[in-house]
């Protein structure tokens, strides 16, 4: 759940995007991205969702995080 709204499952297309799909497994919005960025805090990993390159510097990920909304804590491994 992310702000206690649920969060569907990210699927890989078949043109290597991925996608977040809702309950009839129609895609959602514009949540088909081509990049999923990583950060990791303390003792979990933040998943960034969006468009831009992986080699993107901090502010741009503080920035990314703020404006897309597209973000889902998972347990560290």
């Amino acid at each position: 759940m992310l702000n206690g709204a649920p969060v569907s499952p990210l699927r890989k297309a078949s043109d290597g995007s991925w996608c977040r799909y809702n309950f009839r497994g129609e895609v959602e919005g514009v949540a088909c991205v081509g990049v999923i960025l990583v950060k990791r805090w303390s003792d979990q990993v933040v998943v960034l969702i969006g468009r831009w390159p992986p080699e993107a510097d901090e502010k741009r990920l503080k920035d990314f995080e703020t404006i897309s909304g597209s973000l889902a804590l998972l347990p560290e491994r």
